[in-house]
Parts: structure tokens; C-alpha cells; sequence
């Protein structure tokens, strides 16, 4: 499966669509795609929380200081 293409660009097949609604909040578009490229620290797709965190939404679980 290919993933989603969003404004003509394949995405990573981990990037749900409502991750995708999440960052594109971000108004730069190339901090945008520059965000959905680079996975966060770590991990092997996007999560929600994540995604939240990365477009200054609230997550729904916090990070400890």
C-alpha cells in the first residue's frame, strides 16, 4: 500500500489521516512536510499525542518534566 498523497506528495504509510489533519495546522510548509518526513525521537510512526504536541494542540497525555 502506497500511503496517503497529500498536495501530491506520497506520506508515510504510519501517518493516519487524522495525524495528517493534526499537522497541518502547522501554516510553514516546509516546516509542515519537514514534520511529517521526520518521525519524533524515537518512534517508528506518528501518534496522535505526538502529532498534538508537534502542531501546539493540547495532548491527551502529558510528558513529565
Amino acid at each position: 500500500m502506497d500511503g496517503i498523497a497529500l498536495a501530491g506528495r506520497p506520506t508515510p504509510e504510519s501517518g493516519s489521516f487524522t495525524v495528517h489533519q493534526l499537522l497541518a495546522r502547522i501554516n510553514d510548509d516546509a516546516e509542515r512536510f519537514a514534520s511529517i518526513d521526520n518521525l519524533p525521537d524515537g518512534k517508528t510512526h506518528w501518534t496522535l499525542d505526538d502529532a498534538r504536541r508537534r502542531s501546539d494542540f493540547r495532548a491527551e497525555t502529558p510528558v513529565p518534566p
